[in-house]
């Protein structure tokens, strides 16, 4: 086998990274955005010892497991990989990933619990990293990362974050527009924003923006101000300044224009504050749903688990 070969395969298995495996004349080949049961037409693209990597060319006979994808970027975007299959058959997935690594990767034989399904698969994350860039056209753009790159994939609206956080993005860019601010540049070290950066408390509603920067202008308050005073919802206004040629998201230097820097919000009825470093599960009820099931197989029988 080799590259830019055409290939039929069935699909048997996923891959912890989400890919299709299938197998040809003893040659294992992963294909992105398959699903088990796909027949497919399959273009090898690199080839290795004893495997090989392919794009479907086509689908010959799709998985019953397949649906349309929902999101206009899907496979552009660097961030799903499993919405072109029903979230039943992505439940079977996932919990096939944890039994593989207990049992063909750690060599242990633990007894398995189903998996407890999240309520919410869409909207859930309470915390938005957003890179800001520019188009072709000069325009400012915000989106998420193509796969094994740093190319911006332009997106108005993410399926699994708030509404109000695409709304509040929207406005983030056409207020910078604006004023004239202009995206850090990667390559040449030039520019102002960086990232955009929000949480949002699941109960409390409360959002805290952080704007990161490569270096601090006044136009930035400016772009925080008009942002607090349209969104009541904002309650926490952070410059965070990172003049580092790094991918690390934020800096060291932080600059409050609020009374606080943090949000509050519960978690397992416990008041909590959320600061823009601080770690914080993004999907808040499975949290609590992750947290109540450890406590539970603890026993603790009535003792503080955490004080």
């Amino acid at each position: 086998m080799k590259k830019n070969d055409i290939v039929e395969i069935e699909i048997t298995a996923l891959s912890s990274e989400c890919s299709g495996i299938g197998k040809k004349d003893g040659m294992v080949i992963f294909v992105p955005f398959s699903a088990i049961g796909d027949k497919l037409e399959v273009k090898i693209l690199k080839v290795n010892k004893t495997y090989c990597y392919g794009k479907i060319e086509r689908i010959i006979t799709p998985s019953p497991d397949r649906v349309t994808p929902d999101c206009p970027i899907y496979t552009k975007c660097g961030g799903c990989s499993l919405r072109h299959i029903s979230y039943e058959a992505q439940l079977r997935a996932k919990e096939q990933f944890v039994k593989d690594a207990f049992t063909r990767i750690g060599g242990l034989s633990p007894e398995f619990l189903p998996i407890i399904r999240n309520t919410n698969i869409n909207g859930y994350r309470n915390k938005l990293q957003i890179p800001i860039g520019t188009d072709k056209d000069g325009n400012l753009i915000a989106g998420f990362y193509a796969f094994h790159s740093h190319r911006i994939v332009p997106c108005e609206k993410c399926l699994l974050q708030p509404d109000i956080f695409s709304k509040i993005t929207a406005d983030f860019l056409k207020i910078s527009t604006g004023l004239n601010l202009t995206a850090y540049d990667e390559s040449t070290h030039k520019g102002i924003l960086r990232h955009l950066y929000l949480r949002k408390g699941y109960y409390s509603g409360e959002i805290c923006l952080c704007i990161v920067v490569a270096k601090n202008v006044p136009e930035i308050k400016i772009l925080s101000d008009r942002l607090l005073e349209k969104y009541a919802e904002i309650v926490s206004s952070v410059i965070n300044v990172n003049n580092r040629d790094t991918n690390v998201i934020l800096g060291d230097e932080e600059i409050v224009l609020t009374s606080k820097n943090y949000i509050c919000d519960i978690m397992c009825k416990n008041a909590v504050n959320i600061a823009p470093k601080a770690f914080y599960q993004v999907n808040t009820p499975c949290a609590e749903q992750l947290y109540s099931s450890a406590c539970d197989f603890a026993e603790p029988k009535g003792k503080t688990v955490l004080d």
